[in-house]
């Protein structure tokens, strides 16, 4: 009993040396919680009549953040757990204030604990009147005890574990330094030293591996190593998943059995400290060898990267960079540890090695001495693996569907939409190639064009980046990006990967839809019928899914290079169509799913059309009976007097010389004979967009055209149905190669100096 009255005692009197303290963790949670909250009370009441229940619903959770999710109240707290720490023990940093605290007839561990008890207790029932007052203001506002919950509550769990954590953190700097700067910029080292090289590490590995590939599970690994590497980058993680509705008090559990280590090892260091340590730099002298290559090595490496990256992977200004930054560290750092300039130099052997450690591992990153980008796994070293590009792929949808809720209007609605994910993390989990040859081969050919051109800088003309997920027979899984020189061989290997079944059910989800489960099937052409479900018999959905899965495995490259797509058609399964129906009776969230799962229809998916004829659709077709007019417009250079091409195109139409003395001239062609003459070279620019392997080669350089077309039938337009005529203008581009030289010529898409080439 008598050492627990000593304990206050001596907490009392601490206090009464450091009334600014209190002064302050008042002001600040008065300013950074309490006025906030007031303010947007305040704003949220004169309002309040004017609201509707959901506008009411939103600005409640905003005036409720301000208590649970208040930044300036997180960053307040941070400030005050360093003030009282470092006001608490800095007498430990005064020889004669030292002399004195340890000639009291008191116990070290009550000294340790009045002080570490009065740095917790006060800030934390400062924080807690605050959060008490701004309900108290919530309340008044109009907003019911039900609907602020028990958010307040679990916020003061989340800060008051964190505050205890950091306020331990910068006491065990306090207790390994024996000066007041030095052990600020201890604390900084501690909050900020494992988030730093985690940082560099991962820069490191980007500007030096040039074959890496950073998959989501690499992505989740690196954003766990820096939420563990610092108290700051937890507390700042545990504060995202708090607003994310995802932390739990179970977190705060863990977070104050990780504060009670510390403060043991605090008061270890407490009770080891010598006296005599007062003003010097470091308390312990044998910390300073370790922290001082510990920050030497990465500043150094930090330092040749900055200068690695401003020179363009000079390698000269890298080392320069690598000696500059780690001489300069390590002078600075023994001007602090002996307060004297003239010991710039007292570990000078210890600061060439770190210098030399770091040089070493910049040039290992430089020349690839890892093999890192060198590697590529044989043959039999691999039992299946993912390969996939991202062009031309946008149109493709992954994800799933997803359910949300919302006050509207005073009534609680539901309704679907789509969670789009990410399609390099749909192709890697889905994709199974098992012909390891070609995708050892691929991988050889991308390291091997690394090894050539490591040390260019521009070296990419004609290649093609590959992404590539090696699941190994050891068990291992290995993620690479590969740039691949596309000569003939490499073509004849990517159009073996762009044929094979297992790369094409990797890649469109569509092709791992059983025939069982498809309910229904919308099939559109220019926006008529899009989302509009066709009328089919029983199993009908399943055998048009079954006819165009067939299709699929039997498109080659090929075929793709020589077509348009018709149109696109969707599969829905039970779900979505169920989904879809339900949104429909929204009318402000009919159309979350519209265009949702739609894939090309080729002229050569025979079985398809076949299929789609006999349920009644009609292709519609661009022709002269339906094209209105076709406008052409002309870019041209008028201080070269051509085309950007450098071709001087014929004079169309006889258009006047004023459209070529524009930047950009248009000519409209609405003649049955103009329209015969270009209608064999016009496609849609949509489904040209969705077939990235057409080739181009022949297409009209420097122009683009508008089509206006008559259209009839059966549209979607804002989640309505509309029926009747219509017109449309389609944005279109033009295949030279189905157009005669002479009529390229005769609408200005051909110059005389490009005759004989196209020829």
């Amino acid at each position: 009993m008598t050492s627990k009255n000593l304990c206050f005692k001596l907490m009392k009197e601490d206090l009464k040396r450091r009334v600014w303290t209190i002064a302050w963790s008042i002001l600040s949670m008065l300013f950074a919680l309490v006025v906030p909250v007031a303010l947007m009370c305040s704003d949220f009441s004169k309002r309040a009549a004017q609201y509707s229940a959901y506008q009411r619903l939103s600005d409640i959770g905003d005036v409720l953040a301000g208590l649970h999710s208040n930044y300036f109240a997180s960053a307040a707290l941070m400030l005050t757990a360093v003030i009282w720490a470092v006001s608490g023990y800095h007498y430990l940093h005064n020889s004669r204030k030292t002399d004195f605290y340890h000639s009291l007839p008191v116990k070290r561990r009550q000294l340790f604990l009045s002080v570490y008890l009065n740095g917790i207790l006060v800030p934390l029932l400062c924080y807690a009147a605050a959060m008490r007052v701004g309900i108290l203001f919530v309340l008044s506002a109009g907003i019911g005890a039900d609907e602020i919950g028990s958010l307040p509550w679990r916020s003061m769990c989340l800060n008051g574990a964190y505050y205890c954590l950091i306020y331990t953190t910068v006491v065990i700097a306090m207790m390994m330094t024996g000066h007041v700067v030095v052990a600020l910029l201890g604390s900084g080292v501690f909050l900020g030293y494992g988030p730093m090289v985690i940082w560099l590490y991962e820069g490191y590995r980007e500007m030096f591996f040039h074959t890496l590939y950073e998959s989501n599970a690499i992505y989740e690994r690196f954003s766990n190593m820096l939420r563990f590497s610092s108290p700051l980058t937890n507390y700042i993680y545990a504060l995202g998943r708090f607003d994310d509705g995802k932390w739990k008090l179970t977190g705060a559990l863990l977070v104050l059995l990780v504060a009670a280590a510390a403060a043991i090892l605090a008061y270890s260091l407490y009770r080891l400290r010598p006296s005599e340590a007062a003003g010097k730099a470091m308390a312990f002298e044998k910390t300073k060898a370790p922290i001082r290559i510990l920050l030497t090595i990465p500043i150094a490496i930090a330092s040749g990267m900055l200068f690695y990256s401003i020179s363009e992977r000079g390698l000269g200004w890298m080392f320069f960079g690598v000696v500059c930054g780690g001489v300069l560290l390590h002078c600075l750092m023994e001007i602090i540890y002996h307060f004297d300039f003239r010991k710039l130099f007292t570990a000078r052997y210890q600061m060439v090695v770190c210098v030399a450690a770091a040089a070493v591992l910049m040039a290992a990153g430089h020349y690839d001495l890892y093999g890192y980008d060198s590697w590529y796994p044989e043959a039999g070293e691999i039992a299946d693996a993912s390969v996939f590009t991202g062009d031309g792929m946008w149109w493709i949808s992954y994800g799933e569907l997803e359910k949300e809720e919302r006050l509207y209007d005073g009534e609680e609605i539901y309704y679907y939409r789509w969670a789009s994910e990410a399609s390099d993390e749909y192709r890697i989990r889905q994709m199974k190639l098992t012909d390891t040859y070609l995708v050892s081969e691929l991988a050889r050919r991308g390291a091997a064009w690394e090894k050539a051109n490591r040390f260019e800088t521009s070296a990419t003309a004609n290649c093609r980046s590959y992404n590539m997920c090696f699941r190994l027979t050891n068990g291992r899984t290995v993620y690479r990006r590969y740039v691949i020189q596309m000569d003939s061989e490499a073509k004849a290997l990517e159009e073996q990967l762009l044929n094979s079944v297992e790369y094409k059910r990797g890649l469109y989800p569509v092709m791992n839809l059983k025939p069982e489960e498809a309910a229904e099937v919308c099939f559109e052409q220019y926006n008529i019928g899009m989302d509009v479900p066709l009328t089919l018999n029983d199993g009908g959905a399943g055998r048009l899914l079954e006819a165009f899965q067939k299709d699929m495995e039997e498109m080659t490259v090929g075929d793709l290079r020589s077509q348009m797509p018709l149109g696109t058609i969707q599969f829905r399964d039970q779900a979505f169509q169920a989904a879809a129906e339900h949104n429909a009776a929204l009318e402000d969230y009919s159309s979350l799913l519209s265009g949702v799962g739609y894939y090309p229809v080729y002229p050569s998916f025979a079985r398809t059309l076949a299929l789609l004829e006999d349920a009644g659709v009609e292709l519609v077709q661009m022709d002269e009976s339906n094209i209105q007019s076709i406008t052409i417009y002309y870019y041209y250079d008028k201080e070269l007097g051509a085309s950007y091409s450098g071709s001087t195109p014929k004079d169309p139409k006889g258009a006047t010389a004023d459209v070529w003395n524009m930047t950009t001239g248009s000519v409209e062609y609405d003649s049955p004979e103009d329209i015969r003459d270009l209608l064999p070279g016009l496609y849609n620019q949509h489904y040209r967009s969705r077939n990235y392997v057409y080739d181009n080669s022949r297409d009209a350089r420097e122009i683009s055209v508008s089509v206006e077309v008559r259209m009839s039938g059966v549209r979607e337009e804002a989640g309505r149905r509309y029926s009747g005529e219509w017109t449309v203008s389609w944005d279109c581009g033009i295949d030279l190669s189905r157009l005669a030289p002479g009529v390229a010529q005769k609408y200005g898409l051909l110059g005389d100096e490009d005759l004989e080439a196209f020829n």
